[in-house]
């Protein structure tokens, strides 16, 4: 059954890593305002409040004025998202790595190639300096038009909730009676189907 699941599944494991590739690459950022101290000679914008205080210290040219500045940061909560799915995969993925390997001859290399591949590079992603701004997810307050249209979010929601189910069946496949491969079968069709629909739309 590891390997089954293994034959099923790691096509959407490769498209949820090139997904997470792009996002990386290119991802959506926001606005955010930050505080910061500079003598009058370094600023950018005077207010009132500023011109203010650079009357009363005219004659100090060392001292720090207030100031906010707008900065593209990382820390969406559509970034947030990520990070905690692929997190949440990297870990599955290891165990899922030692059931599919205990079974495999030792003359398999390609495919232990492929499986050890493959969680290095989760491995490394999970490790990514980028992640290092990026909080803790804790859910969507409102529906995000991002994950639902920007390209490489979309995918990484599809891809995600693919990977969840295909999770969720290995953990419970000891349990499972020799009949109930029908239930691993239905969502390899569900997978193949939905590629062939993926296909004509994008040669439409």
């Amino acid at each position: 059954p590891d390997l089954i699941w293994w034959s099923v599944f790691q096509g959407e494991q490769d498209k949820f890593i090139k997904a997470c590739r792009n996002i990386i690459e290119r991802p959506r950022r926001r606005l955010r305002g930050i505080e910061v101290y500079q003598r009058a000679d370094k600023l950018k914008r005077v207010t009132s409040a500023i011109e203010n205080e650079f009357a009363e210290h005219r004659k100090e040219p060392a001292h720090l004025y207030r100031n906010e500045e707008q900065v593209q940061n990382n820390d969406t909560q559509e970034n947030r998202f990520l990070k905690y799915a692929l997190y949440n995969i990297a870990d599955r993925f290891k165990q899922v790595r030692k059931n599919v390997v205990k079974v495999l001859k030792a003359d398999n290399v390609d495919m232990l190639s492929q499986i050890k591949a493959m969680d290095e590079e989760l491995t490394a992603l999970a490790s990514d300096p980028f992640f290092r701004g990026i909080g803790m997810f804790k859910g969507f307050t409102q529906d995000s038009l991002v994950m639902k249209q920007a390209a490489g979010y979309r995918d990484i929601y599809e891809q995600w909730i693919i990977l969840q189910c295909g999770y969720d069946l290995q953990d419970g496949i000891m349990q499972l009676e020799v009949k109930d491969i029908s239930e691993l079968y239905e969502i390899w069709c569900f997978i193949k189907i939905k590629n062939i629909v993926q296909h004509i739309l994008r040669n439409t």
